[in-house]
Protein backbone atom coordinates (compact mmCIF):
# COMPACT_ATOMS: atom_id res chain seq x y z
CA UNK A 1 0.00 0.00 0.00
CA UNK A 2 1.63 3.17 -1.23
CA UNK A 3 0.26 6.46 0.21
CA UNK A 4 1.04 9.54 -1.83
CA UNK A 5 1.47 12.70 0.25
CA UNK A 6 -0.47 15.76 -0.89
CA UNK A 7 1.41 18.19 -3.10
CA UNK A 8 0.68 21.15 -0.86
CA UNK A 9 0.40 20.88 2.87
CA UNK A 10 -0.72 23.81 4.93
CA UNK A 11 0.61 23.69 8.45
CA UNK A 12 -0.26 26.11 11.22
CA UNK A 13 2.38 28.60 12.23
CA UNK A 14 4.31 27.05 15.08
CA UNK A 15 5.93 30.19 16.42
CA UNK A 16 3.92 33.26 15.39
CA UNK A 17 5.69 36.61 15.39
CA UNK A 18 2.62 38.44 16.69
CA UNK A 19 -0.62 37.52 18.41
CA UNK A 20 -3.85 39.39 19.07
CA UNK A 21 -4.36 41.24 22.34
CA UNK A 22 -6.94 38.64 23.37
CA UNK A 23 -4.44 35.82 22.81
CA UNK A 24 -1.68 37.74 24.61
CA UNK A 25 -3.93 38.16 27.65
CA UNK A 26 -4.58 34.42 27.71
CA UNK A 27 -0.88 33.58 27.24
CA UNK A 28 0.41 35.67 30.14
CA UNK A 29 -2.74 35.48 32.28
CA UNK A 30 -3.35 39.14 33.10
CA UNK A 31 -6.25 41.52 32.60
CA UNK A 32 -6.68 44.13 29.91
CA UNK A 33 -5.94 47.09 32.23
CA UNK A 34 -2.67 45.57 33.45
CA UNK A 35 -1.77 44.67 29.89
CA UNK A 36 -2.17 48.23 28.59
CA UNK A 37 -0.25 49.57 31.62
CA UNK A 38 2.66 47.30 30.59
CA UNK A 39 2.35 48.54 26.99
CA UNK A 40 2.44 52.17 28.18
CA UNK A 41 5.50 51.40 30.32
CA UNK A 42 7.26 49.85 27.33
CA UNK A 43 7.38 46.37 28.87
CA UNK A 44 5.29 44.89 26.04
CA UNK A 45 5.71 45.99 22.43
CA UNK A 46 2.84 46.12 19.96
CA UNK A 47 2.26 47.04 16.36
CA UNK A 48 -0.90 48.52 14.90
CA UNK A 49 -1.89 47.31 11.44
CA UNK A 50 -5.02 49.03 10.25
CA UNK A 51 -7.42 48.91 13.19
CA UNK A 52 -5.84 45.80 14.72
CA UNK A 53 -3.26 45.94 17.48
CA UNK A 54 -0.92 42.95 17.48
CA UNK A 55 1.48 42.00 20.26
CA UNK A 56 5.06 40.87 19.59
CA UNK A 57 5.56 37.37 20.99
CA UNK A 58 9.21 38.17 21.71
CA UNK A 59 8.20 40.89 24.16
CA UNK A 60 5.81 38.49 25.93
CA UNK A 61 8.55 35.87 26.25
CA UNK A 62 10.99 38.46 27.59
CA UNK A 63 8.41 39.69 30.10
CA UNK A 64 7.57 36.21 31.33
CA UNK A 65 11.24 35.22 31.63
CA UNK A 66 12.01 38.40 33.59
CA UNK A 67 14.59 39.75 31.14
CA UNK A 68 14.78 43.45 30.27
CA UNK A 69 13.69 44.54 26.80
CA UNK A 70 16.48 45.59 24.45
CA UNK A 71 16.70 49.36 23.99
CA UNK A 72 14.80 50.83 21.03
CA UNK A 73 16.88 51.73 17.96
CA UNK A 74 18.35 55.22 17.99
CA UNK A 75 16.73 57.73 15.68
CA UNK A 76 18.99 60.54 14.45
CA UNK A 77 17.84 63.99 15.50
CA UNK A 78 19.13 67.20 13.96
CA UNK A 79 20.07 69.66 16.68
CA UNK A 80 20.72 73.39 16.15
CA UNK A 81 24.37 74.42 16.01
CA UNK A 82 23.87 77.11 18.64
CA UNK A 83 21.40 77.28 21.51
CA UNK A 84 19.71 80.47 20.26
CA UNK A 85 19.73 79.57 16.57
CA UNK A 86 16.45 79.87 14.73
CA UNK A 87 15.60 79.70 11.09
CA UNK A 88 15.46 82.99 9.19
CA UNK A 89 12.00 82.13 7.80
CA UNK A 90 10.56 81.63 11.28
CA UNK A 91 12.07 84.90 12.51
CA UNK A 92 10.68 86.90 9.58
CA UNK A 93 7.23 85.27 9.66
CA UNK A 94 7.00 85.93 13.41
CA UNK A 95 7.78 89.60 12.83
CA UNK A 96 5.17 89.85 10.07
CA UNK A 97 2.52 88.46 12.39
CA UNK A 98 3.42 91.08 14.99
CA UNK A 99 3.27 93.86 12.39
CA UNK A 100 7.02 94.63 12.38
CA UNK A 101 9.35 94.82 9.42
CA UNK A 102 12.32 92.50 9.39
CA UNK A 103 15.72 94.17 9.55
CA UNK A 104 18.21 93.32 6.84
Amino acid sequence: MNIVPPLLTISPVRDPITVTVKDALAIIGIGRTSFYALVAAGEITTVKIGRRRLVHMASLKILVNGLPLPPPPLVPVQLPLFAGEEKEEERVSGMKRRGRRPSS
